[in-house]
């Protein structure tokens, strides 16, 4: 899977062509999401939060698929194939600049279907 790194020590933007995968195993209260779209915020490569996580990604606001649900008991709001945008958070996870993400459902709303 593709993902945008924000490299340390120096912060620089590569694209990194094997990233790994989340699955449901990995983090099963949260929803997988494949992502059609993620914007960087105003400052936010120069925000120190980004690089909590070991590989740090960017871009915290998304738009994408769900493509599974989390494996954690009761009602989900979203099954697979909706069509979702949101803000994941904290920091210390990766952001969404990447094929795959991964997203509670607190963050995600439904996208209004006359959006593109």
């Amino acid at each position: 899977m593709r993902a945008l790194i924000r490299a340390k020590p120096d912060h620089i933007l590569f694209l990194d062509p094997s990233h790994p995968e989340p699955t449901v195993a990995d983090s099963p209260d949260c929803y997988i999401i494949q992502t059609k779209a993620a914007a960087l915020t105003r400052g936010e490569l120069a925000w120190p939060e980004p690089l909590e996580p070991d590989t740090p990604v960017p871009g915290y606001d998304f738009a994408g698929v769900v493509v599974a649900v989390p494996t954690t008991s009761g009602d989900k709001a979203f099954q697979p194939g909706t069509e979702v945008y949101g803000f994941t958070f904290p920091f210390s996870r990766k952001g969404n600049a990447r094929e795959i993400t991964v997203a509670d459902e607190q963050g995600i709303r439904l996208k209004p279907k006359n959006l593109s």
